[in-house]
């Protein structure tokens, strides 16, 4: 079977694989869908959110070990970045995205 090509059914995958908790998928298609449409305001707050949730996973994680804290640190980094680019797109999402960070 062919994985979907166009933005709108990469975000829907992405979207149900993060329901799913398959964060490592969810992120693979959110950035499939903003390759086929880098303006898919969806799809970036979708990155950030899940960037969000990793970071949230790895601090409860014993937080104290250096990987962990890496890890945390350039998750939290990946959603702000997907923050600024929302907040040209649209500020509403931007919005939501922000309190989460």
């Amino acid at each position: 079977m062919k994985a979907p090509q166009s933005s709108t059914a990469q975000l829907f995958l992405a979207d149900t694989y993060y329901v799913l908790s398959n964060f490592d998928e969810a992120i693979l298609s959110y950035q499939k869908a903003i390759l086929a449409d880098e303006k898919n305001k969806d799809a970036h707050y979708g990155l950030g959110i899940t960037y969000v949730a990793l970071a949230q996973i790895y601090s409860k994680k014993r937080p104290t070990t250096k990987v962990n804290i890496s890890k945390v640190a350039d998750f939290k980094k990946k959603a702000r970045n997907q923050h600024e680019i929302l907040s040209e797109l649209d500020r509403v999402l931007a919005d939501k995205l922000l309190p989460k960070l």
